[in-house]
């Protein structure tokens, strides 16, 4: 029987010390702050935005209920890790 293919995007926050999928000790808070801060195409109209953060980032709403997760479930389904995740350096 094929495997079912994981459908959760990758997150780089510090639950592991390596980028993981969404879920297990990972609630997903630097994958919701990076699009935040970053994106903000799925941030406009999404129910965790309380205008000054993402309240998934600040531990207050669960991942399930953010729009960039469940946009980047469905465009990103075929990844595979490992992946390196560069993050540019701030000014």
């Amino acid at each position: 029987m094929p495997r079912k293919k994981d459908d959760r995007p990758i997150c780089t926050c510090s639950a592991y010390k390596f980028p993981h999928r969404i879920g297990g000790r990972c609630t997903g808070s630097a994958f919701t702050e990076f699009h935040f801060y970053n994106v903000k195409s799925a941030c406009e109209f999404c129910n965790c935005n309380s205008g000054t953060h993402c309240d998934v980032a600040q531990g207050q709403e669960s991942i399930n209920e953010a729009e960039c997760y469940a946009e980047a479930k469905h465009n990103s389904a075929d990844l595979y890790l490992p992946i390196k995740i560069e993050i540019p350096e701030l000014y």
